[in-house]
Formats: structure tokens, C-alpha cells, sequence
């Protein structure tokens, strides 16, 4: 057929035949195999998927497809562990995680488990683009025929998952939990779940059934617009859902999960989000330092720099042992209930909260209390411990922001940033900035991260520090540099359009107002009513996301009520 939906499944399926694969992706040929077909809670996810089964039978592979919508976990461990790694090829997992409801994605994971790394996903990713251009046909099979010759068939894994998770360690390796510990500590304390209307409906409450945790479920309905949400991602700002349901109801613990589900949420007491960096280390300590487990602790370019220094405590920790092959979003959240029931449940100095546990953590020698940049313990209507600021703008200042921190810090350039000195500067052009700063006291516990996401267009910016007050001032330094940037960009945009662009990014404000004005006024071909024109046709397009749109018709409304005048 040679059309878009066919072309990346060509691709998936090109590697896993090994034709044309370049040496360093390391392609084996694995014709004949079984593949495994999943897919989300997204609008239309389930034909997506059938696409992909068309394209995979067409060319010799037999197929294992999930009768409905389902966690990428389950998929992996459907993958890895009911079946054998000689028996499939692979994974192909209709998803966009956790990004906005109008995405669809396609997630690919090698038989080993694992997902596909950036060097195999680019080769995909670029034979797309060629199979287009060159209007090569991508022939699908019929799968009602192959349902009748056995070709194709549905599972659904939500028992056997739920069992392996239940009886992780008791046959092998894997961390265990103790569910006589959790049911006695959680007795009369009440859990809420946030399903965030995915993927993950029923898999973590057949958990807490089964352990005997009373526990309530809210945005349980499969619903691919997920109203009442702006992401369906178990962080702040988009969890405000499940801190109000933990409040309100006096909650013992919040948990939440994305659309599918491999990644988690923790809400602690009165509503209080905890992000990754903060549970992470406390998980950390618990499983290494507490309960004696040994395999290298393995953290991402943004995770905690308390991660390292907790990995250095555990005692004979060289081996690497990977339990998990993919993010696990139910397991994450089932290890920390299992984690609270612990210290919760001890004689000696019994941490019965979150926060509890986050703060006497943070007390034990060589580690410290790190800050996000948005806490805000005065004014809590105002307190996140997100730690992360998500910075929405069009490529090329994005890309702008990460290079200014890569060419304006380092060896022989400048060495202060609000007042710190810096002591090391690095990263990847376009990708990533990293800086480490130290104060007047000597201390260096103080990163400032610049990210480009790797699914979404927007830079991620991400603060650690020990000093509050140090960790705002980063925050708002990056932020003041994206203004600087941006204001520069509107002044020099080379056409209405690409003004409009711009504007759909960015939040109406009085210096980007002016911005705009100024370059409206350097054009005399150019007009406000033009403007807003294109703005409305941009927000009417159906191309830009939908906090885009609403962008975009804001900045329509503040150019045609002529709150912009043009000299």
C-alpha cells in the first residue's frame, strides 16, 4: 500500500530481518518469530495496532495482540517472561506514554526487553522518511485470515502479571515485598489510585485486592480525551486531581500512573506531591542500606545527586543485575507502599509518611536536603516539589537556550551564575546542558539541568540544590535567559508566520507584547489584522496541541482588540 501508517512497521520489521542494517545497531535476523503487539488507551490505538499485525504477518511473523488496552509493563514482562527470549522478536507498543491526548507514538522494544536504543529508534525513525519519498509499497496481510490459521492470537496478561509481581522474589532474584507487613501498617489507612483514565485500569487494585489494602480508584474510566486532564502524567502540575482526592478523604498515600504506566506518582499525606529525585533516593536507601540488595544503582543524566552518594554506601555493589528491562510504573508504586509499610512498621523510630522518611534520610551523613527551585513552605497554595520547570517553545529557541549555557559557562568563559562560582560546565549541543556550581561557603551541592525532551517539543529544566533560596535563583535565571532569547526571536522573525508560530508558544505578556509591536512596526507590509488572521487559522488547524491552540487565541484576541498598537 506504501501509505504513512504501514511505513514504520516496515522499518521495525526490516531490523528485526536484519536487511540493510548498518553493523553498529547489531541486527539479527529473527523471521519467523513471534511478535508482540500492544497498545494504550488513545483514541484509535487498537487500529493502529492492527496495522502493525498486517504489516508483521505480511512478512512471515506470527503475532500475539492484546485483547485491550494495556500497560507497558504487563506488555514487557508478556515479552520477557512468560514467553522465552528465543520464542519472540520483539515488542511493538502502540503509545505515547504520557504526552498529550492527541498523540499517538510507537514504542519498540528489542526481545531482550529493553527499548530500543536512540542508534536502532533513529534508523527507523530515518527509513520512514524514505519509504515515503521513494513511494515504496508496504504490503499488510489480512488478520481475520490469520485469527482462523492461528497466525494471530489475543492475550490478556493482567493475571499473569499480577501474580509475578505478587511472588516477585520468592522463586528467583527479583526484590520481594511483604504483604504481611503492608496489610497490617495500612489497617484502617486508606490508598487512592489515579488511573489518569490509562492503560493500567485494574492491574494495581487486583494488587492491593489481593494483599487485602483498602484502597479507592479515581479517573478509572478508559476515556482517550481524559477530561479533566491536561496530561495524563502522574507529575505536578497535572496531579492536582489525586492531591486533592488524598486531602479531602484524609488519605493515608496517593498513587498515580500514566496513560501507560510506566511511569508513577506519589502523593504523601495532606495532599503533598513527592517527585522522582525524592523517592528515588528514599527507595534507594531503603532496598540497599535496609534490606541488604546488591547490583549497581543506574540513574539518568537528570536524576539525584544524592543517587551517588547513597550507591557508594552499599557494600559490594559492582555487579550489574538489571530486575526490571522497562520502566515499571505499578511496581514502583507497590515498592513504595511496601517501603512505607516497612519504616512505618519498625520499633525503633517509626516513619510513618513520606516526608518523614525523605527528611530522615536526608539526615544521614554525606547526604542532604535538595530543593527543586519551586517549594514554597510559606504560602502552601504555592509549594511544589516538582524540581522541574517545562519550558514550551518553538525549535530554534530551544535549542538556543541549551546552547547559551554550553557556550557562555566553562573553562576560559564565564565562571558565575547568580553569584555562584561555576565548576563544571558540559553537555550535548542542541540536547543538553549541565552545570555544577559551588557557593561562598564551598558547598557544591547545586546542579542546574537543561534538557530537550525526548518526545515532546519542549526543554525540560531541572534544579537540585541544598539551599532554597539558591535553587530558585537558578530556576529563575533560566527562565529569564528563555525571555532574553525569545524577545530576540520575535524581534527577528522573517515572516508573519513565523511570528505566529512563535506567539503559539508563549504565554501573553507585556514584553513579548512589545516584542511584537516593535516588529510589527520595522514591516510596513505587515499588519496586526494579518497577524491575527494567521493566528486564528494556526489555532483553527488542528496542527498545534491544544494548550498551543488556546495560546494561539489568546494572542489573537490581544492583537485584534488592538491591545498591540502598530506606529
Amino acid at each position: 500500500m506504501g501509505h504513512l501508517e504501514y511505513a514504520a512497521y516496515g522499518n521495525v520489521i526490516e531490523f528485526l530481518k536484519n536487511v540493510d542494517m548498518p553493523e553498529y545497531v547489531k541486527g539479527e535476523d529473527l523471521s519467523g518469530r513471534k511478535i508482540i503487539i500492544g497498545y494504550d488507551s488513545r483514541l484509535n490505538a487498537n487500529q493502529v495496532a492492527e496495522w502493525a499485525a498486517q504489516v508483521c504477518l505480511q512478512n512471515g511473523f506470527s503475532i500475539e495482540i492484546a485483547n485491550r488496552d494495556t500497560p507497558t509493563p504487563a506488555l514487557v514482562y508478556w515479552l520477557t517472561d512468560y514467553h522465552s527470549v528465543d520464542e519472540v522478536a520483539g515488542l511493538i507498543n502502540m503509545t505515547a506514554s504520557h504526552n498529550p491526548p492527541e498523540w499517538q507514538g510507537i514504542k519498540f522494544n528489542p526481545r531482550q526487553g529493553w527499548p530500543a536504543p536512540t542508534n536502532v529508534t533513529d534508523i527507523i525513525a530515518s527509513r520512514i522518511n524514505e519509504i515515503n519519498i521513494l513511494d515504496r509499497a508496504i504490503e499488510g496481510a489480512d488478520t481475520k485470515e490469520a485469527i482462523k490459521n492461528g497466525k494471530m492470537i489475543g492475550f490478556d496478561p493482567i493475571t499473569q502479571y499480577t501474580k509475578w509481581i505478587l511472588e516477585s522474589g520468592k522463586n528467583d532474584q527479583r526484590i520481594s515485598i511483604n504483604p504481611d507487613q503492608m496489610r497490617s501498617f495500612f489497617s484502617g489507612k486508606q490508598i487512592v489510585i489515579d488511573e489518569m483514565h490509562g492503560a493500567s485500569r485494574g492491574y494495581l487494585s487486583k494488587i492491593l485486592g489481593a494483599i487485602g489494602l483498602q484502597h479507592t480508584i479515581i479517573h478509572a474510566e478508559r476515556d482517550p480525551l481524559i477530561p479533566g486532564l491536561a496530561y495524563a502524567n502522574p507529575e505536578e502540575p497535572f496531579i492536582e486531581g489525586l492531591k486533592k482526592e488524598v486531602k479531602e478523604s484524609g488519605a493515608w498515600l496517593g498513587v498515580g500512573m500514566d496513560t501507560d504506566a510506566d511511569r508513577f506518582g506519589i502523593v504523601d499525606q495532606k495532599g503533598v506531591y513527592f517527585r522522582p529525585n525524592q523517592i528515588l533516593p528514599i527507595l534507594v536507601r531503603y532496598l540497599g542500606l535496609e534490606r541488604g540488595y546488591k547490583g549497581r544503582v543506574i540513574a539518568t543524566q537528570t536524576g539525584s545527586p544524592l543517587l551517588e552518594v547513597l550507591a557508594g554506601m552499599i557494600e559490594d555493589n559492582e555487579e550489574y543485575k538489571p530486575e526490571v528491562t522497562d520502566k515499571d510504573g505499578i511496581w514502583a508504586n507497590l515498592l513504595v507502599m511496601d517501603m512505607l509499610a516497612y519504616y512505618g512498621s519498625r520499633l525503633r523510630n517509626p516513619l510513618t509518611s513520606i516526608a518523614e522518611i525523605w527528611e530522615d534520610t536526608t539526615k544521614i551523613d554525606g547526604l542532604w536536603k535538595s530543593y527543586g527551585g519551586r517549594e514554597d513552605p510559606e504560602h502552601p497554595e504555592n509549594h511544589s516539589n516538582s524540581g522541574r520547570t517545562d519550558i514550551d517553545a518553538i525549535l530554534e529557541v530551544k535549542e538556543e537556550l541549551i546552547n547559551y549555557f554550553l557556550d557562555a559557562y566553562g573553562p576560559n568563559k564565564a565562571n558565575k551564575l547568580e553569584g555562584l562560582d561555576v565548576i563544571y560546565a558540559g553537555g550535548v549541543r542542541y540536547d543538553l546542558a549541565e552545570l555544577q556550581l559551588s557557593d561562598a561557603q564551598g558547598d557544591n551541592h547545586h546542579l542546574l539541568r537543561v534538557r530537550a525532551s525526548g518526545t515532546e517539543p519542549i526543554n525540560r529544566v531541572y534544579v537540585e540544590s541544598s539551599d532554597i533560596n539558591i535553587a530558585k535563583a537558578l530556576t529563575k535565571a533560566v527562565l529569564n535567559q528563555l525571555e532574553s532569547i525569545t524577545i530576540d526571536h520575535l524581534n527577528n522573525a522573517p515572516s508573519e508566520w513565523i511570528l505566529a508560530e512563535t506567539l503559539a508558544f508563549l504565554d501573553v505578556s507585556p514584553a513579548f507584547m512589545k516584542a511584537v509591536e516593535n516588529r510589527l512596526a520595522s514591516h510596513r507590509d505587515w499588519s496586526a489584522s494579518d497577524l491575527a488572521n494567521k493566528l486564528q487559522a494556526m489555532a483553527d488547524s488542528g496542527i498545534l496541541e491544544k494548550r498551543n491552540a488556546e495560546r494561539a487565541r489568546a494572542w489573537f484576541h490581544a492583537v485584534s482588540q488592538q491591545k498591540i498598537n502598530v506606529m
